[in-house]
């Protein structure tokens, strides 16, 4: 790239954890002060030994507690202030040591960019390789092994054109972004995609809103008038039997009809001792009310049947009833004697003398 077109813009992503280390070093290399020590993103632009640059101050991307939705839009943010993106990164160094859990940090935040990034990254130290702590070594051989060594806060224009060359070297020849313009432009249709539903979801709930009003209106009517409803509708179904009776008129009655004769046919297929004992209980009813009504002709007649009976039995035994007869005169006189016994003695003196 350098080669090819070296009045180019050199596009770089500075990273590291403490936000007064980018900002100081970003200033070194423009020589001016351009960035502040706010944890924010800033674009600033500038010439360096006649070769244009542009750095993209970020906030702590390596930061292990940020959740990864925060990541993604904190990259989304970097990209655009380095379209079509960027060419290289330069991760700073911290005075203690690189921790696991900020390496891991570092290879998130690349393999997001791209693979490449691996390969396109300069990391600053203070000492050759050999003398690194482990921690940077790795973090170094992670990085394909590209570091460069310079003090942030005395970076004079020497080292400063040494540190641009060097990143410019990483580059190459490749004029490619970590992130080319086609990833980018599908990073924009997805942000539009997702405010396109989002628009469609608001557009979603003020229809509900809408409906729900609506609803609510309506049953509020319906407590307001019930009676009202009501006789709508009673009227409505009066309306529409009295067209069909007009209509069909036999043919209604004769429907009735049939219906109940086939009610009352089942009834007695079902229940025929139900209905004897119906029946009967009628007729027993419909008797006492006669009594009720008319006790001296139920007792005539009543006499009229003993005596004829009585008068059968002497006709057919008149012996016997005879017998009888005398059985209960004998039986009444003697009662008479034993109650009067003087009278009956009286008679006899009186027929002695003769």
């Amino acid at each position: 790239m350098a080669t090819s077109d070296p009045l180019s813009e050199l596009r770089i992503v500075l990273l590291g954890r403490s936000g007064e280390e980018k900002s100081k070093v970003g200033n070194a290399i423009l020589r001016r002060e351009v960035f502040s020590v706010k944890h924010q993103f800033e674009r600033a632009q500038g010439l360096v030994n006649g070769r244009p640059v542009a750095l993209i101050n970020t906030p702590d991307l390596l930061d292990p507690l940020l959740p990864v939705k925060e990541l993604f839009n904190q990259i989304e943010r970097c990209v655009t202030l380095s379209a079509p993106g960027p060419h290289a990164f330069l991760l700073l160094q911290q005075k203690r040591r690189f921790t696991n859990m900020e390496i891991k940090g570092l290879e998130t935040v690349l393999y997001c960019f791209s693979d490449a990034a691996f390969s396109k990254i300069v990391v600053q130290a203070d000492k050759l390789y050999g003398n690194l702590p482990t921690s940077h070594k790795n973090v170094v051989d992670m990085c394909s092994g590209n570091y460069h060594i310079f003090n942030g806060s005395s970076l004079d224009d020497k080292e400063a054109a040494e540190l641009i060359s060097k990143i410019d070297h990483v580059v190459g020849n490749d004029e490619k972004c970590f992130l080319s313009r086609m990833i980018f432009q599908e990073t924009e249709l997805a942000k539009r995609k997702e405010e396109k539903e989002w628009e469609q979801r608001e557009d979603q709930i003020l229809e509900t809103e809408k409906s729900s009003q609506k609803t609510k209106s309506f049953e509020q009517k319906e407590t307001l008038f019930p009676e009202i409803e009501e006789s709508l509708e009673e009227k409505e179904l009066k309306k529409e039997h009295k067209q069909k009776e007009s209509q069909f008129p036999e043919i209604e009655e004769s429907l009735e009809e049939k219906e109940l004769k086939k009610e009352h046919e089942q009834k007695e297929s079902q229940f025929p001792e139900i209905e004897e004992s119906l029946e009967e209980k009628e007729l027993k009813k419909e008797h006492m009310q006669k009594e009720t009504q008319f006790p001296e002709i139920e007792e005539s007649l009543e006499e009229k049947e003993l005596k004829k009976e009585h008068k059968q039995k002497e006709s057919q035994f008149p012996e016997i009833e005879e017998s009888l007869e005398e059985k209960e005169l004998k039986k009444e006189h003697m009662q008479k004697e034993t109650q009067f016994p003087e009278i009956e003695e009286s008679p006899k003196k009186k027929e002695h003398p003769k």
